[in-house]
């Protein structure tokens, strides 16, 4: 019997270059198999690209599978569908069902009870598979052959064999997010093969492979599959999981279609012809790539016939089969404790890992020259890895998952992994001793350990591999000299790489990866994984873990980031506007402070809090020349010296108490002997809570000129601890006036407006730039603001920070430093921001009427200091200095806005900021204040761009002064490429809005090309151009 196995078509039709060279494929596909024999055709799901576009189906069918059944004198009966991810109606997909299944299905027997064609809320799931069922179902099969949305059964005969071919639908629950998150009813499975009993040989067809069901799910599955069929066939993954014709011995004959029809990253085009010998027992996968640049096909040299396992073979297979799945589900679990607070989440941890960026080591390399590695490259090829990254980077969970992924996927991938971790396994220097430890973990006897030993499928894992460590470098050299055939990956701390090339590693070949910070991309995926947001309030959790990062200088790893992220879910949605808040209780999860509290610890939260701000300011004041790190045994005497002054800690041990630090990671080892606090925002947020601790402490930072600027984090999170402190708030104010005397007096009795205009008047030159780029704008897609981030990343644009904490340096207070008086608004927008619990109605409006006019006279400044630049030695003629200039100063009002929505909003600030707005239009309809009110009308937007899109009208019908009428432009252009999170309401209002806002600049520019720009822009992002 012969199958020409198909899969994964994505038919399309986005664009004349899609559908033609749809049309070239499909020409070599029948000039390929023309000559080729078989008598059944296979087709595992995607037929086309998106489910919701109804007569695509016959489309499909008619531009590939007619074409091969007419070449070939066959019909419909000799072919044979499954449903893929992308034949899936997504609009028709009801969030309430995905949400039900998740939460309440807890397992086989709601399932099944839920899967049942009399209940209407099952039958509502099938909405989004009728468009495919309508298809198939009207196709010229027997009418024998059983057909529903779950599956279809057909009985066939091929020679002397009789065939019952079942094709089940693995869709049913798919968004597009479905690794390990599928779920199929095993009652239909049983219904199906009720309808096959007698067969000789039975053959199931899925789109998916079956570890992508929910766990519990597809183990159930899978006793089913390997029990009752022979052969199963499938696709979805677009390419060979290790080789293109590799079958594994399980007892049940798996094959992964090795290519695709469509395109598809780290893939290939191409089919199998798969030909089953059942007299000799034996069957092989010939497989045919295309080459794409030359429109052939070209069959791939090697032909292996594999052996169909006997019965001995099978029941050997299937016992190692059960031993893997026992050492898995172990394995799960202990991989729980790798998350924060994992205990509160219904969720497994391969449910919400996410794949880490891994770059070759560059070695003096430029980083735009460094590619990545994928795990599926981490995993599946044949060479040897050693991963590089600091200290809980999310080095050890990267094993763990790759652990989970080669146990679970064993029958695919033929690996049998290992993992040696070197803080609990010094060093392994004897064969006997190494196999005494794999036999006890897998629960094997000794001839079958060691004959999986002596495989070439052993998978070493080596965590927490120290290369500077005699030891663990011996260790690995023994099992490279014993072991030649294994795959190693290893882990080791960031700064020993050169050791790579000592003698006895060197000939491993191991390739050095360097684990890279997270990018926005990763937080986003963390985030969607953790918490059940919408789109727009995941970008806001996204945009304010990059500001509280960057601002803290806290590194983007699994561990920090996770923390976070669990903060906002355990906090809610009233966190997200208050930093302060959000790392409190970052601090409070780094702490355990529940633990600490259910365990009754004599030494308390709010004891360590109070250490920990002393032990902070001891170092700052002592150890600024070691970056505020000590000696362990000083931080222990300090710890026990502190602890005696309060007749109630007799009891605690400094040592348990240093010890639980270390282990909580607030401090880390920096050299041979000194600690420091791990992260800089950390160190910062006790030296805050010192303040409050030490008055004397916050009276001297304030009042030292040097120190005011490099202490902005510490008085933000005084202010955020302290919320009712009006002192000082007051003594804030009172600072900013001095900073600022200067400014003011220069511009207090002058019209901010006024002032501006004389500033800024627009060129020809600029207008016609301006008006070209807001013509070419459109929103951004999220991955290609994923590629933004990564370009970033390359060219280390602000993101790369480093573990450890900084060094504070002194900052002269120069009122004439445009630098300094931006630190000095941020420090007085953020403290007035947080000190939000005193009841002086007229004290709150004079503060913040005293922000907005002084950040727009700091705006004007700016402007005059861009006249004092050079630009002479950049440019060529005078017109290019000229626009230069000009340039500069029309971004300084759009800058202005941003700084100030960064330094001061804040949802409870929405009142006093509609309030002044009044006050300001009461004069000539504000028409004399169009600067403040173009601040506060944008500060409502950015606030919440969706809610308060009727200020933009405002804004815009309000501002008559050229450059600000601009810098709305500008805004508008900020919204539309990277604030609408795909929402296409919000781009349809957006662009609208610039539309309207273009022809107040340029009343001649033509509506109907805007309007077609417009339309070409929509359509070359729908074509992802």
């Amino acid at each position: 019997m012969q199958i020409l196995h198909l899969t994964d078509y994505h038919f399309t039709k986005s664009g004349p270059k899609s559908i033609q060279k749809q049309k070239d494929l499909v020409e070599s596909v029948l000039k390929t198999i023309k000559d080729l024999d078989f008598d059944f055709v296979v087709f595992s799901g995607d037929l086309v690209f998106n489910g919701a576009e109804s007569t695509w189906f016959q489309e499909a069918y008619e531009s590939l599978i007619a074409p091969v059944l007419e070449l070939k004198n066959m019909n419909a009966s000799k072919v044979f569908f499954c449903q893929g991810n992308h034949d899936v109606d997504r609009s028709k997909i009801r969030k309430p069902f995905i949400k039900y299944l998740d939460e309440e299905i807890k397992g086989e027997e709601d399932l099944n009870s839920f899967s049942d064609f009399g209940n209407k809320d099952f039958t509502d799931t099938l909405e989004m598979s009728k468009n495919y069922f309508d298809f198939v179902s009207n196709l010229d099969f027997p009418k024998d052959d059983v057909f529903n949305e779950m599956y279809t059964v057909h009985r066939r005969v091929s020679g002397k064999f009789n065939l019952g071919i079942v094709t089940i639908n693995s869709s049913w629950r798919s968004t597009g997010e479905d690794e390990n998150q599928l779920l199929f009813p095993t009652k239909f499975i049983y219904e199906a093969l009720s309808k096959i009993e007698g067969v000789d040989k039975k053959i199931l067809i899925h789109h998916h492979p079956l570890n992508f069901l929910k766990s519990s799910n597809q183990y159930v599955l899978e006793d089913i599959v390997h029990n009752k069929f022979d052969i199963t066939l499938f696709g979805h993954i677009h390419k060979s999981i290790t080789s293109l014709d590799f079958t594994p011995k399980t007892g049940l004959i798996k094959i992964i279609s090795p290519a695709s029809l469509k395109s598809h990253q780290g893939g290939e085009i191409g089919f199998s012809l798969i030909n089953f010998d059942f007299d000799e027992s034996r069957f092989k996968v010939d497989t045919f790539l295309y080459d794409e640049r030359n429109s052939f096909f070209y069959k791939r040299p090697d032909e292996v016939w594999y052996e169909i396992p006997e019965d001995e073979i099978t029941k050997k297979q299937n016992s190692l089969r059960r031993t893997f799945r026992k050492v898995l589900i172990r394995e799960k679990e202990h991989a729980k404790d790798l998350f924060v607070s994992f205990g509160e989440e219904n969720k497994e941890f391969t449910d919400i890992f996410v794949s880490p960026v891994l770059k070759k080591h560059n070695f003096g390399q430029n980083r735009t020259e460094v590619s990545a590695i994928s795990l599926d490259e981490l995993t599946k090829d044949d060479r040897s890895y050693l991963i590089f990254g600091d200290d809980k980077c999310g080095k050890t969970s990267l094993l763990k998952k790759i652990q989970i992924e080669l146990l679970q996927n064993y029958e695919y991938l033929q690996s049998i992994p290992f993992l040696v971790d070197f803080r609990v396994t010094q060093s392994i220097l004897s064969k006997d001793a190494f196999e005494k430890k794999f036999r006890r973990y897998y629960d094997l006897n000794t001839n079958t350990a060691r004959e999986l030993l002596e495989s070439k499928n052993l998978f070493l894992l080596l965590d927490n591999f120290d290369l500077s460590d005699k030891n663990h470098a011996d260790s690995v050299k023994y099992l490279i000299e014993n072991y030649p055939s294994c795959k190693i990956v290893g882990t080791s701390a960031k700064g020993t790489e050169f050791l790579i090339k000592s003698p006895g590693l060197d000939d491993k070949r191991f390739i050095p990866l360097k684990f890279e910070s997270l990018r926005k991309k990763q937080v986003r995926a963390l985030t969607k994984k953790w918490t059940p947001l919408d789109t727009h309030k995941t970008e806001e959790v996204v945009t304010k873990i990059s500001s509280i990062f960057k601002q803290l200088s806290i590194p983007f790893n699994f561990w920090t980031v996770s923390l976070f992220i669990w903060v906002f879910k355990k906090s809610g949605e009233k966190s997200i506007q208050n930093n302060v808040g959000l790392v409190n209780l970052y601090i409070e999860s780094l702490l355990e402070r529940e633990n600490l509290i259910k365990s009754n610890a004599s030494f308390d939260y709010d004891k360590y809090l109070k250490l920990l701000s002393h032990l902070a300011y001891h170092l700052l004041v002592n150890h600024h020349k070691s970056t505020y790190s000590a000696p362990e045994l000083e931080i222990l005497n300090f710890i026990g010296e502190y602890l005696l002054q309060n007749p109630r800690n007799k009891k605690v041990s400094a040592m348990d108490v240093w010890s639980y630090l270390k282990e909580r990671g607030i401090f880390k080892k920096v050299d041979d002997d000194n600690y420091s606090f791990r992260l800089n925002g950390v160190f910062e947020y006790f030296l805050g809570y010192h303040m409050k601790v030490d008055s004397n402490f916050k009276k001297h930072v304030l009042e030292n000129d040097e120190l005011y600027i490099t202490f902005k984090n510490e008085f933000e999170i005084y202010a955020g601890l302290s919320r009712d402190d009006e002192v000082f708030l007051d003594s804030i104010v009172e600072k900013s006036e001095k900073i600022f005397q200067s400014l003011n007096s220069e511009f207090d009795g002058m019209s901010l407006d006024k002032s501006l205009k004389d500033r800024a008047s627009i060129l020809p030159n600029y207008e016609r730039k301006m008006l070209e780029l807001s013509r070419k704008t459109r929103s951004l897609t999220f991955e290609e603001l994923d590629e933004l981030d990564e370009l970033a990343n390359e060219l280390d644009i602000d993101t790369q920070i480093i573990e450890g904490v900084k060094q504070k340096q002194a900052i002269e207070l120069n009122q004439e430093d445009v630098s300094v008086l931006d630190n000095a608004l941020f420090i007085l927008g953020r403290v007035f921001r947080n000190v939000d619990e005193i009841n002086s109605e007229k004290k709150v409006k004079d503060v913040f009427n005293y922000y907005i006019k002084t950040v727009c006279q700091w705006g004007l400044r700016i402007i005059d200091t861009t006249k004092a630049i050079d630009f002479q030695t950049k440019v060529e003629t005078e017109d290019e200095i000229e626009l230069l200039y000009d340039l500069a100063q029309k971004m300084i009002p759009f800058l202005v806005q941003s700084n100030a929505s960064n330094h001061i909003i804040h949802k409870n600030l929405e009142g006093v900021i509609q309030d002044r707005i009044s006050f300001l239009k009461k004069n000539n309809g504000g028409r004399d204040n169009q600067f403040e009110l173009f601040v506060l009308l944008f500060m409502l937007v950015d606030l919440n761009l969706k809610a308060n899109q009727e200020f933009i009208k405002e804004a815009a019908d309000l501002i008559t002064i050229p450059v600000l009428r601009f810098a709305v432009l500008l805004k508008l252009n900020e919204y539309l490429v990277f604030k609408t999170n795909e929402d296409r309401e919000l781009e349809k209002m957006l662009s609208s809005a610039i539309q309207k806002q273009r022809l107040k600049i340029d009343k001649k520019t033509d509506v109907g090309l805007i309007q077609q720009e417009l339309s070409d822009q929509k359509k070359r992002k729908r074509l992802g151009k």
